[in-house]
């Protein structure tokens, strides 16, 4: 204790010094270095487990449709009896003998009443494509040319976000898509264009090279529950006709899947949750993600040669199933894998690495084939 001139003690106040500042600075950073990563990950596990839900309502919903029209809800319908090559291939094109007009509707549509969203449902005109002319107008005839003597109601459709469609871990600067260009029907002239919200979960068909392993059994006869192909004709008469029953899933349907994740996010092509590259070549099958766009709801299944696998090898005879690449097959942003929903209305997170053979077993639904863990 110190005593002043004048015979008062005076107290002597203590400071932190500068090296006590620093290790406390130096403490908190590795704290937050430490609880950092950790947030992330419940930020994750949240997400994730909001994708799983989705999913789940999306499988009870076919069952209601299932239960309502005895029959699951097909890919997709061109409504006026137009031919169908297959699922992602559109109409007939003007050279065929029966040439459809396009008037597409597909599954994500249909189920919307049992994902409540009936008052969206109640305003599409299921005699009129859902795709638009130039800025929302009717859209055109592909067969007779001219357009459509009505349209959708664009401000409806372009502008309503489903969110049970949307997984949350895809990185999107929006969950709205500006109006894009169908490149499929475009090819077939005149223009036509998409734009909602945005679409993660997807029906696929097996295709090209995932068919050669059933073509070296010769087994491969039935194809996957979302596929075009679900009766003899091939053709759809109307949109709650052509489906699979659940009595023709005969391999049981803990073992089917009905869809699964596909994203991509920002019009854009991911290779291992990094993007690539603008989806601006129209030979990959899709422009956009929009819960209406019959290009990204429906399409075929193509294996990718690694992980790494661009566009341009993705069609490449290879073993990679799952998030491989996000232009011809399933793709996620979850680490390990993506997520499914089986037949029976359960959903599974199958990992990235699973065998060839049994993915293309879990597609098919009455293919016999023996299946084991997944």
């Amino acid at each position: 204790m110190l005593t002043s001139s004048h015979g008062k003690n005076v107290q002597r106040q203590r400071a932190f010094t500068l090296i006590e500042l620093l290790v406390v600075i130096a403490i908190i950073a590795v704290l937050i270095a430490l609880l950092l990563p950790a947030v992330q990950q419940a930020r994750e596990a949240a997400r994730r487990s909001q994708c799983k839900n989705n999913l789940k309502q999306i499988g009870l919903a076919f069952h209601n449709y299932e239960s309502t029209f005895n029959t699951f809800p097909g890919a997709m319908y061109c409504v006026a009896n137009d031919p169908i090559f297959d699922i992602g291939e559109g109409p007939q094109t003007p050279t065929g003998s029966g040439i459809g007009d396009s008037n597409i509707h597909i599954w994500t549509e249909l189920i919307l009443p049992f994902v409540d969203q009936t008052p969206l449902y109640n305003k599409i005109n299921f005699s009129v494509p859902m795709f638009f002319g130039a800025a929302g107008a009717a859209p055109p005839r592909h067969a007779g040319g001219g357009t459509y003597s009505q349209g959708q109601d664009y401000a409806a459709i372009s502008g309503s976000v489903i969110p049970v469609y949307i997984c949350p871990s895809v990185p999107r600067s929006s969950n709205v898509n500006a109006i894009y260009k169908d490149d499929w029907l475009s090819d077939l002239s005149p223009d036509c264009y998409h734009a909602g919200g945005a679409l993660d979960y997807v029906g696929m068909a097996p295709g090209g090279i995932i068919n050669d392993d059933y073509g070296a059994q010769g087994n491969f006869t039935i194809g996957a529950i979302l596929d075009v192909e679900t009766t003899p004709s091939g053709v759809k008469s109307s949109v709650n006709s052509g489906g699979v029953k659940i009595a023709r899933i005969t391999d049981g349907t803990s073992n089917t899947l009905i869809c699964g994740e596909r994203s991509a996010p920002d019009h854009g092509e991911w290779l291992n949750g990094k993007k690539i590259g603008n989806d601006s070549d129209e030979a990959i099958g899709f422009m956009g993600d929009s819960w209406n766009d019959w290009q990204h709801a429906t399409a075929h299944f193509f294996r990718g040669v690694s992980p790494t696998s661009s566009r341009l090898a993705g069609r490449s005879n290879g073993d990679c199933t799952i998030n491989c690449g996000n232009v011809w097959g399933w793709y996620a942003f979850h680490t390990g894998g993506a997520h499914f929903v089986m037949a029976d209305g359960t959903v599974r997170f199958v990992s990235q690495n699973i065998d060839r053979l049994q993915m293309a077993r879990l597609f098919c639904y009455a293919d016999g084939g023996v299946l084991g863990e997944f």
